[in-house]
C-alpha cells in the first residue's frame, strides 16, 4: 500500500509543479509584457568607435546618430527601419536608411532574446581627401551612393523591474557596391585628371554592429 500512496503524491506533486509558472531569469521580474514595439538608440558609434576619434583627432567633433524602430509581425518574427545621419567620421561622412528583418529563437511575444537579422541598407557616401603635393592644398571631395547587403547575430535584454527598457547588442558584416557613378569635385587641371583621386570608399565587405538601448510598447 505504501508504494501506490507514493507514486499517487509523486504524480499530483508533479501536476502542481508543471501548473506553476516559470522562475524570471536573469534581468528579469515577471511575464514579458505584450507588446509590439521598439524604438532603439545605437551608442556604439558615438561613444565607443567614435570616442578616440573625437578626443584625439586635430579635427572636427563627430556625433553619428543612428535610431531604429522594430515592429512585430509574428511569434518569431519582426520588420524594422533605421535611420542614420551625421555618420562616419569629418573625412567621410554618412547618411542612410536600412530595412531589416529579424528571427528570433525564441517562440514568443517579446522580441527579446536570440535573433539573426538580414539588412537591406543605403548609404550617402561623401569622402574629403587633401591633396597636399599641389600648389595650394587641395580637398578633392568624392561622394556617391552604396547599396548594402549583410546578415547580423545578435540578443535584445529586458532589464529593469517593469522589463520596458531593452539592451541590443549585434554584430555581422555588411558587403556594399556603389550604385550609380561616384561624382569627384575640387580636382586641378592636369596633370591631375578627373577621376585620379577618387577613393571607392565603403566599398566590399565591411564589419558592422550594433549596442543599442530601447524601449518597447
Amino acid at each position: 500500500m505504501l508504494l501506490p500512496t507514493t507514486l499517487r503524491y509523486l504524480m499530483a506533486a508533479g501536476i502542481a509543479l508543471s501548473a506553476a509558472p516559470a522562475s524570471p531569469t536573469w534581468g528579469q521580474s515577471g511575464p514579458p509584457p505584450t507588446t509590439a514595439n521598439v524604438v532603439r538608440l545605437d551608442v556604439l558609434s558615438p561613444f565607443v568607435l567614435n570616442m578616440g576619434y573625437n578626443l584625439f583627432a586635430n579635427r572636427a567633433f563627430v556625433f553619428p546618430v543612428l535610431v531604429s524602430y522594430e515592429r512585430r509581425v509574428g511569434n518569431r518574427w519582426s520588420l524594422g527601419f533605421e535611420g542614420l545621419v551625421n555618420g562616419g567620421v569629418p573625412d567621410e561622412k554618412l547618411v542612410g536608411a536600412t530595412l531589416s528583418a529579424r528571427c528570433y529563437l525564441r517562440r514568443d511575444a517579446s522580441l527579446s532574446g536570440l535573433y539573426a537579422a538580414p539588412q537591406l541598407a543605403y548609404r550617402r557616401v561623401s569622402s574629403t581627401e587633401i591633396l597636399n603635393n599641389t600648389i595650394v592644398p587641395n580637398p578633392v571631395v568624392t561622394s556617391g551612393h552604396r547599396l548594402g547587403l549583410g546578415l547580423l547575430l545578435g540578443w535584445q535584454q529586458p532589464v529593469g523591474r517593469a522589463r520596458r527598457v531593452l539592451l541590443d547588442y549585434a554584430a555581422g558584416a555588411m558587403h556594399w557596391t556603389p550604385f550609380g557613378t561616384d561624382d569627384v569635385t575640387g580636382l586641378l587641371p592636369p596633370p591631375y585628371p578627373a577621376g585620379s583621386y577618387d577613393r571607392a570608399s565603403r566599398v566590399g565587405w565591411w564589419v558592422d554592429g550594433r549596442l543599442g538601448i530601447g524601449y518597447r510598447f
